[in-house]
């Protein structure tokens, strides 16, 4: 990959350090430095004297992948710790090791090769796919257990003695092991390390992540509504606000280190933050511009859209998920028509003119009435005024750990219908509509709720250039039905792959959580 310029990047002398930790994002250089995952790591790492980290991404022009700081290649370095943020993201991570000459299979890999580890949302909830090419799994924040592996690696540098030792440690899968492992929480967020020094890329559109050249800060990590389909929720609640005179001063901190004039705030239940007023407020104050993420728009004050609008912020994004109350209900997020239009009003009255809208077909229970719901809302909403009215439309994917976890994909038949029929709103005036490729939902279905038979498709399918038509051929070849693997539910009594992993929600809550979903609807 080319290498571009950025501000706070970290080169350290390779002689005066022990451990040499690659940080692997298996997808594109602007997809990984928007958002705060890689900048978190990336501190953790290099904030170790005794450590040097350095980034690598997927090259977009293919080929071998070099690290951002020195140019050197994956094989050498000691741990090359991978995070997944995406299951689709499983096959670029077989190609970057191809890529690299390192084996794939764990199995395969000796002394010579780098320790493999890999964590993130994706992996947290079901790392079995994975299982065949991971040494080492983290399920759980980084914060916690992070000191833990590189002390372990500077005591224990051989590949075998370092596992047989982190074996012990919580928070840690190692596949061929004992199972059972409970996921590790960073408990109080304002104890907590944060990167002010974050990088800043320089490099124009290519490389500027999605919210600009913007100091990433994370006011609240995880969420309590308890969304029925959303996976963060269930793995990784409960959710943690970091207090208002935290979040302040790594305003003050970070914005000068960064040399930006913008805040993005990120955190999924970040609608929750008991002083949402008073930060956005602080910032648009301090002269700065100000992103919010997709927020519950009914919760949000006048006062809140006016301190977005003053701070620069344009779209106002909303994910009312369903086209009706009653599944809106069904999936654990109620909001009625009504209070979803009245947020978009308020919006628009403060001076946010553009509005950006995600649904969901294939939900337990939903009949074309409720799809037509979507087209409904989304009229009445462009109706208000807004100069656009931007409508993503996804199919949604049973997750591990959720109370979805033991349901099929929704049949091909009706998805083709509810996404044709969702499209139909771009016929609204202003309206854009983008409905998910349903092939790529059912690879992801296969993948968020696959165990290492699907696993044993991914290194093929990257052997052989990693296009999406491959995984029929490849299957076949392997002797695997793929369609069984997408379209057929797991029965509640047998066990599924994951459910070693503890992630603090028991199988009987999840349980529970599901058949309130399938009464409402």
């Amino acid at each position: 990959m080319r290498v571009f310029p950025e501000v706070n990047r970290v080169v350290k002398d390779w002689r005066k350090v022990k451990v040499k930790v690659a940080l692997c994002y298996p997808n594109i250089y602007r997809a990984g430095m928007t958002g705060l995952t890689v900048q978190l790591l990336y501190y953790l790492f290099n904030r170790r004297e005794e450590v040097v980290c350095e980034r690598f991404f997927k090259p977009i022009e293919g080929g071998k992948p070099l690290s951002v700081e020195s140019r050197r290649g994956l094989e050498s370095f000691n741990i090359a710790a991978f995070t997944f943020q995406y299951e689709l993201d499983y096959v670029n991570f077989i190609s970057m090791l191809l890529d690299s000459g390192i084996p794939p299979r764990r199995m395969d890999r000796g002394e010579e090769h780098p320790i493999i580890i890999a964590g993130g949302p994706a992996i947290w909830a079901n790392p079995c796919v994975l299982e065949d090419y991971v040494d080492l799994f983290v399920i759980g924040d980084a914060e916690p257990i992070l000191d833990d592996l590189l002390d372990l690696y500077i005591n224990h540098p051989s590949r075998r003695a370092f596992l047989d030792y982190a074996a012990d440690l919580r928070g840690v899968y190692l596949p061929g092991r004992e199972r059972g492992v409970e996921r590790v929480l960073a408990r109080s967020l304002d104890d907590e390390p944060y990167p002010l020094r974050q990088v800043i890329p320089k490099g124009g559109r290519e490389t500027e992540p999605i919210f600009g050249r913007a100091f990433t800060l994370e006011a609240t990590r995880s969420c309590n509504r308890g969304c029925r389909f959303c996976m963060i929720t269930w793995i990784s609640r409960p959710a943690r606000h970091r207090s208002l005179s935290i979040l302040k001063r790594l305003i003050d901190e970070g914005v000068r280190l960064c040399g930006v004039d913008k805040v993005a705030v990120i955190g999924a239940g970040f609608s929750d933050h008991p002083d949402i007023t008073g930060l956005c407020s602080y910032v648009v104050e301090s002269g700065l511009k100000l992103s919010i993420p997709s927020v519950r728009g009914d919760l949000l004050s006048e006062e809140v859209f006016k301190a977005l609008a003053k701070g620069g912020q344009r779209t106002l994004t909303i994910a009312p998920e369903a086209g009706t109350e009653t599944l809106r209900e069904a999936l654990g997020k109620p909001m009625s028509d009504e209070d979803i239009v009245e947020a978009a009003r308020r919006a628009l009255n403060a001076g946010i003119n553009r509005l950006k809208l995600y649904f969901m077909v294939g939900i337990p229970g939903e009949e074309r009435e409720d799809v037509e719901g979507m087209v409904r809302l989304t009229s009445n909403l462009a109706k208000l005024g807004f100069a656009s009215v931007h409508v993503s439309v996804n199919v949604l994917i049973p997750k591990a750990h959720t109370p979805f976890q033991w349901l099929p994909l929704a049949e091909r038949r009706w998805l083709r219908e509810a996404l044709r029929t969702a499209k139909s709103a771009s016929k609204l005036p202003k309206v854009k509509v983008d409905v998910a490729s349903l092939r790529v939902a059912e690879l992801q279905a296969a993948l968020s709720r696959g165990d290492v038979t699907v696993g044993r498709m991914i290194s093929e399918v990257a052997k052989k250039g990693g296009k999406l038509g491959l995984w029929r051929s490849v299957a076949k070849d392997l002797g695997i039905d793929l369609e069984g693997l997408v379209y057929r539910p797991y029965n509640p009594d047998e066990e599924l792959p994951w459910s070693f992993i503890d992630v603090g929600v028991s199988g009987r809550v999840l349980a529970k959580e599901l058949d309130k979903a399938l009464n409402a609807a």
